[in-house]
């Protein structure tokens, strides 16, 4: 493992795979609905056009067989009429009679001349009758000098027979479709007609067909509707158009109609046969179960998207958690072995892994390492004691926290801070140890100089106490006088961690304070000069030295203070001196003498060789700038 070895992870690559595998699963989910959506309803348009095909056939085949019968009867009677000699009228009824009686299809025969009166029938109250001329469409004698070789089919009516349709009759459950052939016999045009019993069609269609959103309708042969049965909302005449169309090519087959495609329409016809037999369904009626099987497909496919959306985003949930931890612990990582020095250790104390932190404190390199004992960093300040208790400690299984100091590839002698954490298997039993470092040579170091820091401002006060004579203050303010500034300064300049040390100085004037002297008296004016020093003297430190000058004018010496440490002293000074008047009590009466102070601070970096009248003299400079830049302010001079 190499030192800077670290967690990997790819988020954008798994979160990737996430979403596709997602969308993968939806696409497969909404591609198996939409194949079984397309499957239910090729079954359903299947199933839809076998059905109707085979109540066609069923229904067309019992219209062919007794139109066929009808129209047999019409011919035989027809080929009688012809080889009977004499008038087809002397036909005897009785016989025409007996030709249907096994016949529930045909209800009479009768015989119809170019005047349209019956001459003979098989019913005889048709006898005689007078027929319109329109009944079939022409004439008797148009209608045989066409020379018709197939019989026709005529308009259906509310009749049971021609007695009744002559009487206008009307009944209200029978109907009558009339069936003719035309010939002529010595010149003379005549017409056979059957009466045709259409309730025998409506009854046998009510048993087969139920659905009422399926219409059967008749055709003739020109496209005229003879028959209907349970209407759609359908147009015939259009109808009527397209099916004289197709059946042109074809007599057998079906296609969609209407709008939207909501008809299916399966037709039979034949050449044999004056009709075409029509089969309507309504498709978007009938399709309903089918719709209602699309809906719980399609709300089973939702539940499925719903509970796999569910499924995929608590494992996505799970993986964002592992992934923030993984980061985490990566990114802590990165920190520790960019901060921390660490190295793991075999049993034995081998070193089987060391960081570039360690590597980098060391000087040595990560071949050099690998496989020694840390023995090789012992500089030898450590006693045999300690190594043993620190084993005896890990051996255990305990961590261990100690301080050692070791010794670098070059020689140099450095601190560190080291906690070594035995790391355990499952069932407690130790692996290996892994040691983290912390270079603290510098806070050690510093540590010292602090301490030598303090040992020198503790001479420094001493030095200050011992210069409290009397003849060293200033008998006013109680604070060094000039002599014991000199003597301060003298000392000070034997030290060489002070002089080698930055050093500032500050020289303070009150400003006007000649008018408190007119206004309150000498008095007062010594009074303020005493409260203002005892302010002063708390904003500084003790290893620091507070002097008057003479009249209003003092100085601060401030040891081992670089410029902008002296900026902050001397600001304190200025708002403890501003912040409140000093108050004076004078036989009884209470006086309140407002006061500010101007500072010029000097400043060098290294006292060492440099003059202290130069310093002074600056500090002075800087004094008369604050002073003619309106007083209650700092100036400072750096040298």
């Amino acid at each position: 493992m190499e030192p800077d070895q670290t967690l990997a992870l790819r988020p954008r690559v798994a979160r990737n795979l996430f979403l596709l595998g997602w969308l993968t699963l939806l696409i497969l989910l909404w591609s198996f609905y939409f194949y079984a959506s397309f499957k239910a309803e090729a079954t359903f348009e299947r199933n839809l056009i076998h059905a109707a095909e085979t109540e066609a056939i069923v229904l067309e085949d019992h219209i062919d067989r007794s139109l066929a019968g009808v129209f047999s009867k019409l011919v035989s009677v027809q080929k009688l009429s012809e080889l009977l000699p004499g008038s087809p009228a002397q036909i005897d009824p009785t016989e025409i009679t007996k030709l249907i009686d096994d016949d529930r299809t045909v209800r009479s025969l009768s015989l119809v001349d170019d005047s349209s009166i019956v001459l003979s029938s098989s019913n005889p109250q048709n006898m005689g009758l007078k027929l319109s001329e329109t009944l079939f469409g022409m004439s008797v004698s148009e209608a045989a000098a066409t020379e018709m070789s197939l019989p026709q089919l005529g308009e259906v009516q509310p009749y049971r027979d021609l007695s009744d349709l002559v009487g206008q009759q009307i009944s209200k459950t029978q109907k009558l479709m009339l069936a003719s052939l035309a010939f002529k016999k010595n010149n003379v045009s005549l017409m056979w007609v059957a009466t045709i019993n259409l309730s025998l069609f409506e009854n046998l269609w009510q048993r087969i067909s139920h659905n009422d959103d399926t219409e059967i309708v008749l055709f003739d042969d020109r496209g005229k509707v003879l028959l209907s049965y349970h209407p759609q909302e359908i147009d015939h005449r259009q109808l009527s158009a397209e099916l004289l169309k197709r059946i042109e090519s074809r007599q057998i087959g079906h296609f969609y109609f209407g709008k939207n495609n909501q008809f299916l329409v399966v037709y039979r016809t034949s050449s044999q046969q004056p009709k075409i037999f029509v089969t309507i369904s309504n498709r978007d009626i009938q399709s309903a179960p089918l719709i209602e099987e699309k809906n719980e497909m399609r709300q089973l496919a939702l539940g499925l998207m719903l509970v796999f959306s569910i499924m995929f985003w608590l494992v996505y949930g799970w993986y964002r958690r592992y992934e923030k931890a993984v980061t985490y612990s990566s990114n802590l990582l990165r920190g520790i072995t960019a901060h921390v020095m660490m190295t793991r250790t075999d049993l034995d104390g081998l070193i089987v892994e060391a960081n570039s932190p360690f590597l980098n404190m060391t000087g040595y390199s990560f071949k050099e390492v690998i496989g020694q004992n840390h023995r090789m960093f012992n500089s030898g300040m450590q006693s045999a004691e300690f190594y043993q208790l620190l084993w005896e400690t890990i051996a255990r299984g305990d961590i261990w926290q100690g301080t050692f100091r070791n010794t670098t590839k070059g020689g140099h002698l450095v601190w560190v801070n080291a906690t070594i954490i035995p790391y355990r298997d499952q069932w407690g039993k130790v692996l290996h140890y892994t040691a983290l470092f912390s270079d603290i040579t510098q806070a050690i170091e510093i540590s010292e100089r602090f301490e030598r820091e303090r040992k020198q401002r503790e001479s420094l006060e001493r030095m200050n106490n011992a210069l409290r004579t009397d003849l060293n203050l200033d008998h006013l303010t109680h604070v060094a006088n000039r002599r014991a500034l000199d003597q301060f300064l003298e000392q000070l300049q034997r030290q060489e961690e002070v002089v080698e040390a930055p050093i500032s100085v500050l020289m303070m004037d009150l400003d006007h304070f000649k008018i408190v002297n007119d206004t309150w008296g000498h008095e007062i004016g010594d009074e303020v000069l005493k409260n203002l020093t005892r302010r002063w003297s708390a904003q500084l430190r003790s290893s620091d030295m507070l002097a008057r000058l003479g009249g209003e004018e003092f100085t601060a010496v401030l040891v081992r203070t670089q410029a902008k440490n002296a900026t902050v002293v001397a600001e304190k000074i200025r708002v403890a001196t501003e912040r409140e008047p000093v108050v004076v009590v004078r036989e009884g009466k209470v006086l309140t003498v407002p006061i500010t102070v101007s500072i010029g601070i000097a400043t060098i970096k290294q006292w060492k060789g440099v003059d202290l009248k130069q310093l002074y003299r600056a500090a002075d400079e800087a004094l008369y700038e604050a002073k003619h830049s309106g007083r209650n302010c700092i100036r400072q001079r750096i040298l």
